[in-house]
C-alpha cells in the first residue's frame, strides 16, 4: 500500500495557501487598493493589507 493523499485533509498546523478570492465583482475595500489586470482578468491588491486581495 502507498502513501495516503493529503488533498483531503489538513494536517495540524498547517494552512492552505491564501491567494485571490473569487468574486464577480470586485471593489476597493480602502485607499491603498489599486485594480491590476492578471492572466486575462482584473484583481484587487492592496499595499496595506494583504487581505485585500480579490
Amino acid at each position: 500500500m502507498g502513501p495516503l493523499p493529503l488533498h483531503g485533509c489538513l494536517l495540524p498546523g498547517l494552512q492552505p495557501a491564501l491567494g485571490f478570492k473569487t468574486k464577480g465583482i470586485i471593489k476597493e475595500n480602502c485607499r491603498d487598493c489599486y485594480p491590476m489586470k492578471r492572466r486575462r482578468h482584473w484583481c484587487i491588491c492592496c499595499k496595506t493589507n494583504p487581505k485585500h486581495k480579490q
